[in-house]
Formats: structure tokens, C-alpha cells, sequence
């Protein structure tokens, strides 16, 4: 719903404690993944705000966005 509503967000993730990650739109991340080894997880556990990070080059989307956990 969020990706139709807000024409602006490429894509929403969410990564789980136990390991999951769950990604809309689908994509294929390789069987060793676990979103909890990610910097953006970590910081994301320990803020008590939201984070935005820096722009990076997202590999799947080939383009500049930034990230709000």
C-alpha cells in the first residue's frame, strides 16, 4: 500500500530479528543474507529516532536513494 500511495518511496524492506527479510518490490537476495548483520539494522536497534542514512547507489534499483529506518 505504502508503494502506491507515495509514488516517491522505490521500495520498502523490513528485516527481522530472527534473520527474515521481507521486500516490496520482490527481490532475490542471496541464501546467506541476514539483515541483521547490516549496518542499517544495528543502528536501526539502538536509535530510539528514526535514522536517515546518507545517499548510496542501491544495486537492485540502479540509483541514488537513502534509506529511513
Amino acid at each position: 500500500a505504502t508503494l502506491k500511495a507515495q509514488p516517491d518511496v522505490a521500495a520498502v524492506y523490513l528485516g527481522t530479528q530472527d534473520g527474515r527479510m521481507f521486500l516490496q518490490p520482490d527481490q532475490e537476495l542471496p541464501s546467506e543474507y541476514n539483515p541483521t548483520d547490516r549496518p542499517w539494522y544495528k543502528a536501526s536497534v539502538v536509535a530510539e529516532d528514526p535514522i536517515t542514512s546518507a545517499p548510496y547507489a542501491d544495486a537492485y534499483l540502479n540509483d541514488l536513494v537513502f534509506s529511513i529506518t
